[in-house]
């Protein structure tokens, strides 16, 4: 299949962006790093009262490494993936995405896109979340415009330390 010059602007485009988020988040991860060594040991760890009760260390292991992504149709197959053992359609607008590997200490990135096809996208929004009961597994949905939920195709990328 041969693709338009379009197609692979999009294509590139929606690269960069990924770049441009993951260069962010590298930045922030490493300032916050540095502020975190200025300002030394904390002096009492914080309890649920305490206003700044978020910035506690929450690390967790994770076991896995590399790449890890997957696209997914509306129907929940998978496109393409890796370190995915299973994707599924749970309802309408809800997903799941199995990694072979622990994700609880990652960080999820989720857009809605084709998977499949040149062209442009859907329209909705995208929120992820911990699987339940499954340290593995990512919980994606999927929402119109008008915030209800719907099938719609969504590449998910995970990333670890």
């Amino acid at each position: 299949m041969r693709r338009s010059k379009f197609a692979w602007f999009q294509m590139l485009a929606m690269l960069a962006s990924l770049v441009i988020t993951l260069g962010i988040v590298v930045i922030a991860s490493d300032t916050a790093a540095r502020a975190q060594e200025q300002s030394g040991p904390a002096s009492a760890a914080p309890t649920e009262g305490d206003a700044d009760v978020g910035a506690r260390d929450l690390t967790v292991p994770t076991n896995v490494s590399g790449n890890c992504f997957a696209a997914v149709n509306l129907n929940g197959t998978s496109a393409r993936t890796n370190c995915v053992v299973r994707t599924a359609r749970l309802a309408p607008g809800q997903y799941e995405v199995i990694f072979n590997g622990s994700v609880q200490g990652c960080t999820y990135l989720a857009t809605v896109g084709t998977v499949n096809v040149a062209g442009i996208p859907p329209g909705g929004e995208i929120s992820v979340a911990n699987r339940e009961n499954n340290a593995n597994g990512v919980l994606v949905a999927t929402r119109t415009s008008g915030g209800n939920l719907a099938d719609l195709p969504f590449h998910l990328g995970i990333f670890c330390r």
